[in-house]
């Protein structure tokens, strides 16, 4: 409920109005997408409402929504994803030892606040402004507010999951603690095809990809990359069923439902693609994809067939086809796997903020980070090195 949060107070910080809306429909769309700069799907109003509708976030899901806006005479300034959550599921940012740790301190970690895309570890902006004008001028009132939100309670702490870099150095500024994690990312250096990629590699790596791909070739599989309109809910439902079989081989349900993509394909079929493996002329393979202006993002994918080779063909080696193809910069394949170093994708930073209503807690949290954050650089400084092509990040502070 809002009435979780204390009100807001105008006043100097440019006579802003912050305020918490309960539900993205609560915001104009056009308002919303005018801060996404990056155009990001995720971040898109449309994103964000398929959520809601689908009731994949709200009542009963651990992630109530709850937007904070700062307007100035009524204008849309800034904006942040929030979720008040009571769980810690969805998120890939694990903090399950936090949450011991209030227990044993006998302090409550639920409710806590989330600024984040549900289910979707991909970074992207989490301070939503137009341009850096808007956002100097908006943060000190947002973070006033959140400051007296903490204070007042429910909340015990406050985290920012997957920020952009500049976001990273601007909320560490402001007392924000920051945890030090690994992702992998491609980058592509300007390749004329998938052999030009090829050429970064050492010889033998570069003899086993080309063996995998052969391998899926002679299967007699062949691969479709279809838009998301190109699709019939029918056609959804198969999609999503396969791709929900890899989480229920695990023992989990997926995050979300063959209805939301379905909707999804309506509102921007432009960013979200589906590669589909065909076998004799069935779908015996899937994977999701989103992209952007910049960027493809490998999220889920599924196979009702054992085929050696069909994942790393499937979901890698076909995606980095596809960026070559668009001229895409950056192919982030999704969260953890060491099985990605092998195949071109190179271990980079990613980054979460956190902030806590008491300090002693506080305190003791930045000394685990402290700790955790040394053993996290050395494993990415250690893989690096076993990298079997050419560091395609090499001196580039933004992923470094």
């Amino acid at each position: 409920m809002l009435a979780d949060y204390p009100q807001a107070t105008g006043g100097s910080a440019a006579d802003l109005e912050v305020s918490i809306a309960g539900s993205i429909s609560a915001i104009d769309g056009q308002d919303w997408d005018r801060l996404n700069v990056a155009a990001s799907p995720f971040l898109s109003h449309a994103f964000l409402s398929q959520l809601e509708e689908r009731r994949l976030v709200g009542s009963g899901s651990g992630w109530r929504p709850c937007h904070a806006t700062a307007r100035a005479n009524g204008d849309l300034l800034a904006a942040m994803p929030m979720y008040a959550k009571t769980n810690s599921f969805g998120e890939f940012v694990f903090d399950w030892v936090w949450a011991e740790a209030f227990r044993r301190w006998r302090r409550r970690y639920f409710p806590k606040l989330v600024v984040a895309v549900p289910f979707t570890p991909v970074p992207g902006q989490r301070l939503l402004a137009q341009s850096e004008a808007h956002l100097t001028a908006a943060l000190p009132a947002l973070l006033k507010y959140f400051e007296g939100t903490l204070a007042a309670g429910p909340y015990s702490s406050m985290h920012v999951l997957f920020p952009l870099s500049a976001e990273i150095e601007l909320l560490a500024r402001h007392g924000f603690l920051r945890r030090l994690d690994c992702r992998f990312l491609w980058r592509n250096l300007e390749f004329k095809d998938f052999d030009h990629f090829l050429e970064i590699f050492n010889a033998r790596q570069r003899k086993n990809i080309r063996r995998e791909r052969r391998k899926v070739r002679e299967s007699g599989v062949t691969f479709k990359w279809l838009r998301a309109d190109e699709l019939d809910a029918e056609s959804w439902s198969q999609v999503h069923a396969i791709c929900a079989s890899t989480f229920l081989l695990r023992g989990q349900r997926p995050y979300l439902d063959a209805g939301f993509f379905v909707g999804l394909a309506e509102r921007i079929p432009e960013q979200l693609l589906v590669n589909v493996a065909l076998l004799k002329g069935d779908i015996v393979a899937a994977a999701i994809f989103f992209k952007d202006q910049r960027c493809l993002y490998g999220r889920y994918w599924g196979s009702t067939v054992d085929i050696d080779c069909l994942h790393f063909e499937c979901c890698y080696y076909q995606g980095i086809d596809y960026a070559i193809a668009a001229g895409l910069e950056i192919f982030d394949p999704g969260t953890q796997g060491e099985h990605k170093l092998r195949r071109g994708f190179a271990p980079v930073q990613s980054w979460s903020l956190h902030r806590f209503a008491e300090s002693q807690i506080e305190r003791a949290i930045a000394a685990w980070l402290t700790r955790e954050s040394q053993v996290v650089a050395e494993y990415i400084r250690k893989t690096r090195n076993e990298m079997p092509f050419t560091d395609p990040f090499e001196d580039d502070k933004n992923f470094l």
